[in-house]
């Protein structure tokens, strides 16, 4: 059976005329290739039908292949940083009816990105919610690299630049809170600092669980922090 080859930016592929391609690693062995084979791929091209399925065929493989090359970290980092843009954005435009169109991509942003989250890493979703969580993950690179944070470091990551404060001038306190300062308990505590230490100890486990596939103990986390918080 005559074979034909293809090629793109994401590889080399086979194909035959009824569109049964496959994506092959190193060289593609062709069993036949000669002009009357290019002629009949330029005639076969010329028939409607031919044409569409091999689009849609290639556009199909093109997305899987797109989508298998960025994990969720990738992604859940990304719209992040485009949620950040446009919080920045929305805050000294006037125009009204520019301002609901950005407060409704505000809303299909943030709904895009606690359905990724909730899928991809629930418990900390559950323990350290939508904005600490997300943000915990932009800042780390990624949730393995969080899953092997120690909760002290987690309680103050994203006060990198307090912290590099504290050592180099004596005088100063260590931070004792980054990003989970915007964390609904802590902000609602009498004691900030404990709280912040108390929430990091669970986001560790919660980050750590997710990572390897863990069940669902989210709730559980939760409420245990919810009974030590004062």
């Amino acid at each position: 059976m005559t074979t034909y080859s293809f090629e793109n930016v994401l590889g080399k592929f086979n194909f035959t005329p009824k569109f049964r391609f496959s994506k092959k690693k190193g060289r593609i062995i062709i069993d036949k290739i000669n002009i009357c084979s290019y002629k009949e791929v330029l005639h076969s091209f010329k028939k409607k039908d031919f044409f569409n399925g091999f689009a849609c065929a290639n556009l199909l493989i093109t997305a899987k292949d797109l989508d298998a090359s960025a994990d969720n970290d990738y992604f859940i980092r990304e719209t992040v940083k485009q949620l950040d843009n446009l919080y920045k954005a929305k805050n000294p435009i006037k125009d009204k009816k520019l301002c609901v169109d950005l407060e409704e991509a505000i809303f299909e942003k943030e709904s895009y990105l606690e359905r990724l989250m909730e899928k991809h890493c629930p418990n900390l979703f559950a323990v350290a919610d939508f904005y600490t969580a997300s943000h915990l993950l932009k800042i780390a690179g990624s949730l393995k690299k969080l899953s092997q944070m120690a909760a002290r470091k987690i309680q103050i990551l994203g006060a990198e630049s307090a912290f590099f404060k504290f050592l180099t001038s004596p005088e100063r306190k260590s931070p004792k809170y980054g990003v989970i300062f915007h964390h609904q308990l802590v902000q609602g505590s009498s004691n900030k600092g404990r709280t912040a230490r108390l929430l990091a100890d669970k986001i560790a486990i919660a980050a750590k669980v997710d990572f390897f596939k863990g069940q669902f103990i989210g709730d559980k986390l939760r409420r245990e922090l919810n009974e030590k918080v004062v």
